[in-house]
């Protein structure tokens, strides 16, 4: 998002929620908005998608004790960091695969920007109906994308196609294989077990109290009402609307206090009528029934005006 877009947006919710927009500029722009986000490390998502992972990742570990919690996840870290070293043997190239992937993906759109060359290494580029400066001297550009990502984007592709040099050469040294194995060149040493360990100085440190609540242990954190849970096999009632089966309006449904009430109601005032009484639940059903027999017959009358219209022929 562009700074001038930025200060709308903070425009308008200073004007609707005045409390969410002062708490916003207290806590910083830059943990919410990418226009004031680091670009030193070249990461374009302002999640905590890490921590997510992490924890879903050392979820069975999590329900030992913490000796075996602990070297359960020594042992899943000494696998993976392996397994990351001998996946680089694997590459292609010096990118990593999925950062050539994306920067493919550019260059198959980079064919739809209009690039307008300035001079010292300064671009103009239109794509739809945008328009944004790109610097290659500094590998800077008006969308953020590329400084914030550390890869060259559409826009960007197509300048370095106009100055006919190689994409990958822009692309941040983060994501090339040297780098990459730096962060997997020290491994966890292996270990015995624990009857062969050491013994340490010091207090014995006994496991907490362990307090017994009702029901099954949760392995997993419990969901706000506006995320998707897509393990779960019901749907969500977020944003439904209840109606009641008895009265047909919104805000109660079946349980309704008022239906026994209304329905002896309806008796008492039938009963100096000489007609017949019928119990309240029969009385109830009677009217769902009716109300049923309505729609359907005001749905068929509007079938039948619409194939009326659709048959009769044009009238000039």
């Amino acid at each position: 998002m562009e700074e001038s877009k930025l200060n709308k947006v903070l425009t308008e919710l200073a004007t609707t929620l005045q409390q969410a927009h002062d708490s916003l500029i207290t806590t910083g722009l830059k943990f919410f908005c990418q226009t004031h986000v680091s670009t030193v490390f070249k990461f374009d998502n302002v999640t905590n998608n890490i921590s997510e992972t992490f924890n879903v990742y050392i979820i069975k570990a999590r329900s030992k004790p913490i000796v075996d919690m602990l070297e359960e996840i020594r042992r899943m870290l000494m696998q993976r960091m392996n397994m990351k070293r001998e996946m680089v043997s694997k590459w292609f190239g010096d990118i990593c695969p999925n950062i050539r992937r994306k920067l493919e993906k550019s260059k198959e759109e980079s064919r739809y920007c209009i690039v307008t060359p300035s001079g010292n290494f300064k671009f103009e580029v239109q794509y739809m109906d945008k328009i944004h400066v790109i610097n290659l001297g500094n590998q800077t550009y008006t969308c953020r994308r590329w400084d914030l990502s550390g890869i060259p984007c559409n826009h960007a592709v197509s300048c370095i196609n106009r100055m006919k040099e190689d994409p990958e050469k822009y692309i941040s040294d983060y994501f090339k294989r040297d780098v990459y194995l730096k962060t997997y060149e020290f491994s966890l040493e292996p270990l015995t077990e624990k009857d062969t360990w050491p013994a340490v100085e010091g207090p014995h440190i006994l496991p907490p109290d362990v307090k017994k609540i009702p029901g099954r242990p949760k392995e997993v954190r419990r969901r706000e009402l506006h995320e998707d849970d897509s393990n779960t096999s019901r749907y969500s009632k977020h944003g439904s609307i209840i109606k009641c089966q008895i009265y047909f309006l919104e805000g109660h449904n079946i349980s309704c206090p008022l239906r026994t009430q209304g329905a002896s109601t309806h008796v008492e005032e039938m009963s100096g009528s000489g007609l017949p009484i019928c119990s309240p639940r029969e009385e109830w059903s009677g009217l769902i029934i009716r109300e049923r027999d309505r729609r359907v017959r005001a749905l068929q009358e509007d079938l039948d005006v619409t194939q009326a219209s659709q048959n009769s022929p044009n009238v000039r």
